[in-house]
């Protein structure tokens, strides 16, 4: 036997055959990877929409119910108004004289309300009037 002989008979022993049966299995197994890979696709899909959705919803209601905080200072203390009587000036405008022993600490600072907490000490307050706020 020649050596192309011998190399074309090994060839022809070890070649498997391909019958209508072992097409079904390749194809059910492609198909099979196919769709996994299609399903895992699909998952990952829909797991990172409902992720920028829920950060949107979350983003949304932060910047929606986020205090306004003033730009300007919340307070300025100064003596300007009465040497004898600091004053503070608040954000919306109104002013507060306060006595020596006088304590207030701003607690609240929203569009809707300011809350002022007055612990001692005498003061008196000027009012800007702002009918969308009440003065308590």
């Amino acid at each position: 036997m020649q050596p192309d002989d011998i190399r074309e008979e090994l060839s022809n022993e070890s070649e498997v055959r391909w019958d209508e049966l072992r097409s079904r299995r390749v194809l059910a197994t492609v198909g099979a990877e196919r769709s996994a890979r299609s399903r895992a696709r699909r998952l990952r899909t829909i797991a990172l929409t409902i992720s920028v959705t829920v950060a949107a919803v979350f983003a949304f209601f932060q910047l929606r119910t986020k205090e306004h905080l003033p730009e300007a200072p919340i307070a300025i203390v100064s003596s300007a108004h009465s040497p004898s009587r600091p004053s503070m000036k608040l954000p919306d405008g109104s002013l507060a004289v306060l006595s020596e022993d006088a304590h207030v600490e701003i607690g609240v600072v929203q569009p809707s309300q300011l809350v002022i907490v007055q612990s001692s000490g005498e003061v008196r307050y000027e009012v800007t009037h702002d009918p969308s706020r009440v003065f308590m």
